[in-house]
Parts: structure tokens; C-alpha cells; sequence
């Protein structure tokens, strides 16, 4: 009904000429539903921000993410065998964008340490300085070998690696990985590249704030063994 039916109707309510009981406006007559203010979307997009965010992380800020990732990454052995394979995982995704298109992998590392640059800047800059680098070499083994026939080789380089990690947890750590795929994705290598940056000096407090929060983490791993890096007893495949 228009706007003028419902004010028509609105005035015969008024004027008592009859009592509407075989007319139902309710719902013809409903008033236009509002938009929503400014500040109500904002409150809405926070809100499906920190659903997507438990839903992907664990800890309750940055520095908790970074703890819980220290957890399970204590052992200075892991955590350089990490950062190796960090870097190794890294060249290849670069290869593999230098096979489609020879900017592609300048174009990916700028992503990347520019979202870790909206965290800390110093952070995105050592992620831009390495990734460049890597890039750069990626770009420069296709240029010597071609861009084609070596999906076989990129792939045991890759799966080599990755394999290469769960060996480290498993030999230096003794637990298994956390497996939640934003703390590896992200998280982690943020961890590796920061534990480089805090062996400079840089950033004391916050390497303290990390190593302080660590060990509430325990109890959340599934050991495999008993652990080297904690000194606990625990037995094969203890979960938490």
C-alpha cells in the first residue's frame, strides 16, 4: 500500500469509523525498513572481523599469536632449520610465479611484507628486504633454465622442505606442530624473521613480552616423545 493508503487509513483509525477487524494494515502499512548508521556497519564489520579472526587464530592480540608460536618453536635448532625452510618454501613460490610472468614474483613479495608493514613496519621491511631478494632469485634461475619442464623438481624442493619442518618439531622439540594454518602461514614467519631482528637488540620489550606469555601455551601440544625442549615426561602421543 502507498503512503498516502496508509495515511488514509491512519485517519479513519483516528475517526473511529470503523475498527479495522476484517482490514489488516499490519503488515501492508509497516513502516519502510531503515539503513543502517554509519557506526552500526562499523560495529557490524568488527564484529564479523573477530569471528573471522577466532575462527583463524588463537591468542587474544599480536603478541599472543607471537607466543603461541614461540611455544612450539623453541629449540634454537628448530627455529633456524624453520627459517631455512622458510626461505626455501619462499623461492619457490617466487619460481613458480616467475614461470607465469617475470613481475609477478616482485609483485607477491610487496604483498606480503606490505600486510606484515600494517603490523609492524620494521617487521615488513626485513620481509620486504628478504622476500626482494628471493624474488630476485627466482627471476634469475628462470631466466637461465627456461620457464618450462620443471614442475617435477619445484615439487620435490617444496615437499622436501615442508617435510623438513615436522622433522625439526620432531627431533629438536618433540611435540608435533601445532597445525592451525594461520600460525604456520603467518604467524611463524613472522616469528623466524623477528627472533633474527631481536638477536640485533632491536626490540628487547617486545621479545621479553613474547618469551613472557609463552608458557601458558603448555598443555595445548601432543607430544611424541618426551620433550627436549621443556624437560617433561610424557609419553608417546600424549595429547593434552
Amino acid at each position: 500500500m502507498t503512503t498516502m493508503g496508509c495515511d488514509i487509513v491512519a485517519a479513519a483509525y483516528e475517526d473511529e469509523e470503523f475498527d479495522g477487524s476484517d482490514f489488516s494494515s499490519s503488515s501492508s502499512c509497516s513502516p519502510a525498513p531503515s539503513w543502517p548508521t554509519l557506526s552500526e556497519m562499523m560495529l557490524r564489520v568488527a564484529d564479523t572481523r573477530a569471528r573471522a579472526r577466532a575462527a583463524l587464530f588463537i591468542g587474544g592480540d599480536w603478541t599472543d599469536e607471537l607466543s603461541f608460536s614461540h611455544y612450539y618453536h623453541q629449540h634454537w635448532a628448530n627455529q633456524m632449520l624453520h627459517l631455512t625452510s622458510l626461505a626455501a618454501l619462499y623461492f619457490a613460490l617466487f619460481w613458480a610465479a616467475a614461470e607465469h610472468h617475470a613481475i609477478l614474483p616482485v609483485a607477491i613479495a610487496v604483498i606480503i611484507s606490505t600486510s606484515y608493514m600494517a603490523i609492524d613496519v620494521p617487521l615488513g621491511g626485513a620481509f620486504l628486504a628478504g622476500l626482494g631478494a628471493l624474488a630476485g632469485a627466482a627471476m634469475a634461475l628462470v631466466a637461465v633454465i627456461g620457464r618450462d619442464g620443471h614442475e617435477a623438481k619445484r615439487g620435490v624442493w617444496t615437499v622436501g622442505w615442508a617435510f623438513s619442518q615436522l622433522a625439526g618439531h620432531a627431533a629438536f622439540e618433540g611435540r608435533l606442530p601445532a597445525f592451525r594454518p594461520a600460525e604456520a602461514l603467518v604467524v611463524t614467519p613472522a616469528l623466524m624473521v623477528l627472533l633474527v631482528l631481536f638477536r640485533t637488540g632491536w626490540r628487547e620489550d617486545w621479545a621479553a613480552a613474547i618469551r613472557g606469555r609463552t608458557d601458558r601455551w603448555a598443555g595445548t601440544e601432543k607430544f611424541m616423545w618426551p620433550s627436549k625442549s621443556r624437560g617433561a615426561a610424557k609419553t608417546v602421543a600424549d595429547t593434552e
